[in-house]
């Protein structure tokens, strides 16, 4: 059929490559992107709680804790 793509387990199914040895390299590429990622996830959620503490939410800074000043 047209438009319907090829049958799953055809003869013709490309083997899993990984993006390092797309790039035709020797490190773990897919390993340091989720390690960035998780840096990135990391510092925007402390710039969230920051955010939250500077604005008087105290009760998401702790208890007995001021806002912080800047």
């Amino acid at each position: 059929m047209v438009g319907r793509g090829k049958s799953i387990g055809s003869a013709a199914a490309k083997k899993s490559m990984s993006r390092s040895s797309k790039a035709g390299l020797q490190f773990p590429v897919g390993r340091i992107a989720r390690f960035l990622a998780a840096v990135r996830r990391a510092r925007w959620r402390w710039r969230s709680l920051l955010s939250r503490c500077r604005f008087g939410a105290s009760w998401e800074c702790g208890e007995g804790q001021k806002p912080l000043e800047n």
